[in-house]
């Protein structure tokens, strides 16, 4: 059993990591894996996971701040490409998330960034 739950939440995760543009739902998610909402919310708990609609949040923020650090992308882009309707809707998330402004990060790590090339 706890092989088949490990396997339905990497299935999960590859699904949300594949178009994290998509406005999944738990119920979305548990539907593309052909289970019940609650036997995927099961599988994640199992696992030592947050609830799925958490998960999903985290690896938003995960490649938001990826973005955020590896590119000179507009916070309208990356909103987009995250799945966010909008920047105020990315910001606030990161910010909760994060511990900080979406700039903010950004600028931090180009600040990391700039002094290690220099060094």
């Amino acid at each position: 059993m706890a092989n088949v739950r490990s396997m339905l939440v990497h299935r999960a995760m590859e699904l949300v990591k594949r178009d994290l543009r998509r406005a999944w739902t738990v119920d979305d998610l548990a539907d593309e894996l052909g289970v019940s909402r609650a036997t995927l919310c099961r599988a994640f708990a199992a696992q030592g996971l947050p609830p799925p609609i958490e998960t999903l949040t985290a690896e938003r923020m995960h490649e938001a701040a990826r973005r955020l650090r590896v590119s000179d992308a507009s916070l309208a882009e990356i909103a987009d490409a995250v799945g966010y309707r909008s920047e105020f809707a990315l910001s606030r998330a990161f910010k909760r998330a994060m511990g900080l402004a979406p700039m903010h990060y950004r600028r931090a790590f180009a600040g990391v960034a700039r002094t290690r090339m220099a060094a």
